[in-house]
Protein backbone atom coordinates (compact mmCIF):
# COMPACT_ATOMS: atom_id res chain seq x y z
CA UNK A 1 0.00 0.00 0.00
CA UNK A 2 1.53 3.20 -0.97
CA UNK A 3 2.44 6.23 1.47
CA UNK A 4 -0.23 8.39 -0.11
CA UNK A 5 -2.83 5.47 0.79
CA UNK A 6 -2.16 5.56 4.18
CA UNK A 7 -1.64 9.45 4.47
CA UNK A 8 -5.60 9.86 2.90
CA UNK A 9 -6.47 7.15 5.80
CA UNK A 10 -5.33 9.17 8.38
CA UNK A 11 -6.43 12.12 7.59
CA UNK A 12 -10.04 10.80 7.05
CA UNK A 13 -9.66 9.25 10.76
CA UNK A 14 -8.59 12.68 12.02
CA UNK A 15 -11.32 14.46 10.29
CA UNK A 16 -14.09 13.07 12.49
CA UNK A 17 -14.40 13.68 16.41
CA UNK A 18 -16.61 9.58 16.83
CA UNK A 19 -13.96 7.93 14.78
CA UNK A 20 -10.93 9.65 17.01
CA UNK A 21 -13.09 9.32 20.18
CA UNK A 22 -13.16 4.98 18.59
CA UNK A 23 -9.23 5.40 18.64
CA UNK A 24 -9.08 6.62 22.27
CA UNK A 25 -11.70 4.35 23.48
CA UNK A 26 -10.10 1.60 21.95
CA UNK A 27 -5.93 2.11 22.36
CA UNK A 28 -5.74 5.42 25.03
CA UNK A 29 -5.13 4.05 28.73
CA UNK A 30 -8.55 3.21 30.17
CA UNK A 31 -10.84 6.96 30.99
CA UNK A 32 -8.72 8.99 28.56
CA UNK A 33 -11.41 9.23 25.99
CA UNK A 34 -14.20 9.97 28.66
CA UNK A 35 -12.28 13.14 30.14
CA UNK A 36 -11.75 14.74 26.29
CA UNK A 37 -14.78 16.94 24.90
CA UNK A 38 -15.04 16.05 21.61
CA UNK A 39 -17.99 18.96 20.90
CA UNK A 40 -14.77 21.52 20.98
CA UNK A 41 -12.75 19.94 18.04
CA UNK A 42 -12.30 21.61 15.12
CA UNK A 43 -10.43 21.01 12.05
CA UNK A 44 -7.45 23.73 11.89
CA UNK A 45 -5.79 25.17 8.65
CA UNK A 46 -2.52 22.49 8.52
CA UNK A 47 -0.51 26.02 6.72
CA UNK A 48 1.59 27.98 9.03
CA UNK A 49 4.53 29.64 9.54
CA UNK A 50 6.96 29.39 12.48
CA UNK A 51 8.50 32.37 14.26
CA UNK A 52 11.65 31.41 12.45
CA UNK A 53 9.91 32.57 9.54
CA UNK A 54 9.71 28.99 7.87
CA UNK A 55 6.38 27.97 5.77
CA UNK A 56 4.47 24.69 7.16
CA UNK A 57 2.08 22.31 6.20
CA UNK A 58 0.68 19.14 8.23
CA UNK A 59 -1.44 16.78 7.23
CA UNK A 60 -4.41 17.32 9.81
CA UNK A 61 -4.25 20.38 12.72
Amino acid sequence: MSDAHHDSGYKYLFSHAELVRELLDTFAPPGVAAQLDYATLRRENGHYVTPALKQREQDVV
